[in-house]
C-alpha cells in the first residue's frame, strides 16, 4: 500500500490537517488496527469495500463515510482494489461542515448519506469520475471550500486545542480552562459538542500519537527514558495509555509492525504541497 498526504492550502488549513490518499494492488488483508490521532475523518473509497472488524462480527464500510473520533483501535481490513481519499479535519473544526453535536459521532462511523451535511449532493461519484491524484484533490478542494460553514463562535475550544498540539498534550484541563475564562466543567461541553472528545482525552491521545512518532525514530526503545520525556508519572503509566490506544504494549506493538497504525500516524514525514503538485499537473 502507498500512502500520501497533501496540504489542504490557505483557506482549508486552519479546518483540514491534510488530504490523504491510500492506494494498493487488489488484495485481501487480515484486520489492522488504526489508531486515535484527534481527528475526525471523511473518507471516499473508490475501490472495493474495507471490513470493519469489531468483537463479535465485520460489516463492510460505505464507499463515503464519516469516521467520528475514536479512542481505542479500529480495526479494518481490504477485501480488493485500494483506492482511497481521505480528509481529516483539525479537531474541533468538522463541525463547520458537519453541524452536528461531534459527540454523537464519538467511536462510530457512519455512512456521508446518513447525516446532515454542508456537502454538495453526489459528491463521491463526482469525485470518482476524476482520476486518482491531483484532479480528484483539486475537486475535493473546491467542495470543502463551498461547503465552509460561518466562523466559529467558540473561539476559546479553537485556542484550547491550539494549546494542547502546542504542549503536545502535556497541559492540564484546569489550566486550559483558566487560559478560556472557562470552568473546567464548561470547557468539557464544548469539547463534546465540537470536538467530540473531552479536553482530557484530547491531551492523551495528542501526546500518545507524540509518543508513537518517537518509538518510531527510537531505534534503541528505552521506555524509562520515554516515558519521563512525554510527561507520564512512570513507564507503567505510559504503557497503561499505549494499551488503551493501541490494543497492545509498546513491545508487542513493536514486533508486530502494523502497516495501517504506522501510516495512519500522524505527522507522516510523506508530505506533498498540492499547490505545487497540481501546478507540475498543468503541464
Amino acid at each position: 500500500m502507498r500512502y500520501r498526504e497533501y496540504r489542504a492550502g490557505s483557506r482549508l488549513g486552519p479546518y483540514v490537517t491534510c488530504l490523504w490518499t491510500l492506494d494498493g494492488p487488489p488484495g485481501e488483508g487480515a484486520p489492522e488496527p488504526v489508531f486515535p490521532d484527534g481527528n475526525m475523518e471523511l473518507v471516499f473509497n473508490f475501490g472495493e469495500p474495507f471490513r470493519h472488524h469489531a468483537r463479535s462480527h465485520a460489516v463492510s464500510q460505505p464507499a463515503s463515510l464519516v469516521v467520528g473520533q475514536i479512542t481505542g483501535p479500529m480495526h479494518i481490513a481490504p477485501t480488493g482494489r485500494i483506492d482511497i481519499l481521505g480528509i481529516r479535519f483539525r479537531p474541533g473544526e468538522a463541525h463547520r461542515f458537519i453541524p452536528i453535536p461531534q459527540d454523537d459521532l464519538s467511536d462510530r462511523w457512519f455512512a456521508l448519506a446518513e447525516l446532515d451535511t454542508r456537502l454538495p449532493p453526489h459528491l463521491h461519484e463526482r469525485l470518482g469520475d476524476q482520476p486518482a491524484g491531483p484532479a480528484r484533490i483539486r475537486m475535493a478542494c473546491r467542495a470543502l471550500e463551498a461547503a465552509l460553514g460561518a466562523q466559529s463562535k467558540d473561539l476559546a475550544v479553537r485556542h484550547a486545542c491550539q494549546h494542547i498540539r502546542r504542549h503536545e498534550g502535556r497541559i492540564s484541563v484546569s489550566h486550559l480552562a483558566r487560559e478560556a475564562c472557562l470552568t473546567p466543567r464548561q470547557l468539557e461541553r464544548r469539547f463534546a459538542r465540537e470536538v467530540g472528545l473531552s479536553p482530557k482525552m484530547l491531551c492523551r491521545i495528542t501526546r500518545f500519537q507524540s509518543l508513537l512518532r518517537a518509538v518510531e525514530c527510537d531505534t534503541e526503545h528505552r521506555w524509562s527514558a520515554v516515558a519521563h520525556r512525554f510527561g507520564y508519572y512512570d513507564q507503567a503509566h505510559m504503557i497503561r495509555d499505549f494499551r488503551a490506544f493501541t490494543g497492545q504494549t509498546p513491545g508487542a506493538y513493536l514486533r508486530s509492525t502494523p502497516a495501517l497504525g504506522e501510516l495512519f500516524v500522524e505527522g507522516s514525514p510523506e508530505v506533498s504541497d498540492f499547490s505545487k503538485t497540481d501546478a507540475r499537473s498543468a503541464h
